[in-house]
């Protein structure tokens, strides 16, 4: 976790936003990729089945909010974030190692079921990571996403910024609902004899982190200094806008668990945007295909034809050709002049 914050740049804008806060244009740049990335990403996560992937893409969605919070002017509300999301973030992907292993290296969310029976501690702990994921009320998550949600209806922003970071957090709790129904529902639909025996080795570290995604969040923003956050006054209906996304998400995420559903129209999302298949196939297969007729047309052509054999054959040709037709032309003139140069030469030997 702390690789991928680090990587991704979004504690290095936090420890440099001193150096570019009095840029507008700077900053407006940064919200605007932030919600560029968010969307997307909770995009992708709402369309994939894989649970690793769900989880994966969660993270680059919040990363892009930390950005927006960035582009708000609100560094101290970013790394606040970035703290309460390492505990629940890393509890979820200790969670889904732990399924993963226990249902035989299966990751599809669409074969989970029923894991609440078999994996009763492990369930308990990704259900609390998923709702402060979500951004339960009091818990790690929520004293983080409702103040950048509040910064940033209470702010003079970019209005399609402002809707894309506001469908993204809706979609947040679409795909962490859809995670946890789709696995505790419905019949079991794992192998019978898999193996669903709870490690006793993982059971502390998510016991810790189950801690850490409950109270971290209270304790971030009531006992630092530096970590009390700034306070909005706002309209009742503006700050009742994450409660009423939250109740949205709630029907989007039990309507994509309909089986019935036409995937057609996931398809787009699910393949990333067709990103992989651009920037890793169509680039090196056009790579490919110029640097094959760069090959032909210079090496083969250029060097082994006009230049090579057949360009030597060529030019040997052309003066054969001539002396050929020439001797069609006129078969007298030539023995006739073969004789006279062969008595010059005679004549000059003998002397």
């Amino acid at each position: 976790h702390s690789s991928t914050m680090v990587v991704a740049g979004v504690f290095l804008l936090i420890r440099l936003h001193p150096l570019f806060k009095n840029y507008q244009s700077m900053l407006e740049m940064t919200l605007c990729l932030g919600a560029m990335t968010t969307i997307f990403a909770a995009l992708c996560a709402t369309t994939q089945n894989d649970i690793k992937k769900i989880i994966a893409f969660s993270t680059s969605s919040q990363l892009g909010l930390m950005m927006v919070a960035i582009g708000l002017n609100h560094p101290h509300i970013a790394f606040l974030h970035m703290c309460t999301h390492a505990f629940f973030k890393a509890m979820l992907f200790l969670c889904s190692g732990s399924i993963i292993h226990n249902m035989n290296n299966e990751q599809d969310i669409r074969k989970f079921s029923c894991l609440n029976n078999n994996l009763p501690y492990t369930t308990t702990c990704m259900m609390i990571g998923s709702m402060a994921l979500m951004g339960l009320p009091f818990l790690a998550g929520f004293f983080t996403k409702d103040l950048i949600l509040e910064a940033l209806n209470t702010s003079y922003t970019n209005a399609w910024a402002l809707m894309m970071t506001l469908l993204a957090v809706t979609l947040t709790t679409a795909y962490s609902s859809r995670l946890i129904i789709m696995s505790t529902s419905g019949t079991p639909r794992y192998l019978p004899l898999s193996q669903t025996s709870e490690n006793y080795f993982i059971k502390n570290p998510l016991k810790r982190l189950a801690w850490g995604s409950l109270i971290s969040g209270l304790i971030l923003t009531t006992t630092i200094p530096p970590m009390k956050p700034q306070i909005f006054t706002m309209p009742i209906h503006i700050k009742t806008a994450a409660l009423i996304m939250f109740m949205v998400s709630l029907i989007i995420s039990i309507e994509l668990t309909n089986k019935k559903i036409n995937q057609t129209v996931f398809s787009f999302f699910t393949q990333l945007a067709f990103y992989p298949h651009i920037l890793h196939r169509l680039m090196s297969h056009l790579s490919f295909i110029s640097s094959q007729k760069l090959m032909t047309q210079i090496m083969d052509l250029s060097w082994l034809e006009k230049i090579g054999p057949k360009g030597l054959t060529n030019n040997q040709l052309k003066p054969s050709t001539m002396l050929t037709e020439a001797h069609h032309s006129n078969s007298a003139t030539l023995p006739l002049m073969a004789f006279a140069l062969t008595l010059i030469m005679l004549s000059l030997t003998a002397r």
